[in-house]
């Protein structure tokens, strides 16, 4: 590799910034990164751009709903230590990719497992996450949102706790008592899409939208 190059190249790029931020004010520049680049890489962006004057850096290129972000006190975490992960007994994952994008956590999650951990998915896509899920709600992008309210709703009322009001508008539908004959009908198509939540007792069970698929296949249920 040619350093003069390298060198040359990166000195264009700091005049064009510098050029910018003079004329039109430095949070007039903005930097997108990919979630995928290192701490070291993510870190330094950050510097740079600060170093000019802006302020205007993310890595959240694949979200388009930003209104919780004045809400939000610092930057969002997991609540507790990544090492207590393997400590858990229960364990909902929420729209990840988990072994692509979180490939030590995954492996956290995955002894968690081994040691009689359950595992609970709810995605928009069924990834195969190579250890045993025990529970899994499969929807439609748009439906993530309202099917963790009906599951947050059904843990309200096995705790006996109050939840927001903009929860209190979700529907729990009772799903019927299945019989192990009646169980194997195959009636997916009928319930496409449905999350119900069987709060009396104590789960929260989703009808995956999948044609032909027996109730024993798509029937998930999250035993909290």
């Amino acid at each position: 590799m040619d350093r003069s190059r390298v060198a040359s190249r990166a000195e264009y790029v700091a005049n064009g910034l510098r050029q910018v931020a003079n004329g039109a004010g430095a949070d007039q520049v903005a930097a997108l990164a990919t979630p995928h680049s290192t701490l070291e890489e993510l870190y330094l962006l950050q510097k740079l751009m600060r170093g000019i004057g802006s302020g205007n850096v993310d890595f959240r290129l694949r979200q388009s709903d930003f209104s919780a972000d004045g809400k939000q006190a610092g930057a969002p975490w997991l609540g507790m230590p990544v090492a207590e992960i393997n400590s858990r007994d229960r364990l909902l994952i929420v729209g990840s990719f988990l072994r692509k994008d979180h490939p030590l956590l995954a492996q956290r999650v995955r002894q968690a497992v081994k040691h009689g951990a359950q595992a609970n998915i709810v995605h928009a896509s069924d990834d195969e996450l190579l250890m045993p899920v025990a529970n899994k709600s499969i929807v439609a992008p748009d439906a993530l949102v309202d099917t963790m309210a009906q599951i947050l709703k059904a843990l309200a009322a096995e705790k006996q706790v109050a939840v927001d009001a903009a929860v209190q508008g979700v529907e729990s539908v009772l799903l019927p008592q299945q019989s192990p004959e009646s169980g194997k009908r195959r009636a997916c198509s009928s319930a496409a899409g449905q999350f119900r939540s069987t709060t009396s007792a104590s789960r929260a069970t989703r009808v995956a939208g999948r044609e032909n698929c027996s109730i024993e296949r798509c029937e998930v249920r999250f035993p909290w």
